[in-house]
């Protein structure tokens, strides 16, 4: 399988809502989904995870910037460049699956 096909599949998993199944599956006990975030903290999460998602973006951009100049880039800058695009990506999944979650919680509503 190939890297791209994996990426596919895995977002496949995730938008289809089978997440949460194969989670209970591959633990062997069941998983509580009753309040994975609450309803407050859901929005400052998603904004935090954006601005780290852009301030990351910022930073590949300088260190690109930097080394199409002929310069090294400090290494504040390539650590967030290294480390935030990760950690926005792992928050933004968070989110997704607590989505999801909350989606399947509340039922499905009539003609869906």
């Amino acid at each position: 399988m190939t890297a791209w096909s994996v990426l596919v599949c895995s977002f496949k998993v995730i938008l289809t809502g089978r997440l949460i199944p194969l989670l209970r599956r591959g633990l062997g006990t069941a998983v509580s989904v009753t309040s994975m975030t609450s309803a407050r903290i859901r929005r400052p999460l998603m904004a935090a995870a954006v601005l780290l998602a852009v301030l990351s973006l910022a930073a590949v951009g300088a260190v690109i910037a930097l080394a199409a100049a002929g310069q090294a880039a400090p290494q504040w800058i390539t650590s967030t460049a290294l480390y935030g695009l990760p950690a926005a990506f792992l928050l933004m999944l968070v989110l997704v699956a607590d989505g999801v979650a909350a989606r399947r919680r509340a039922g499905s509503p009539a003609g869906r």
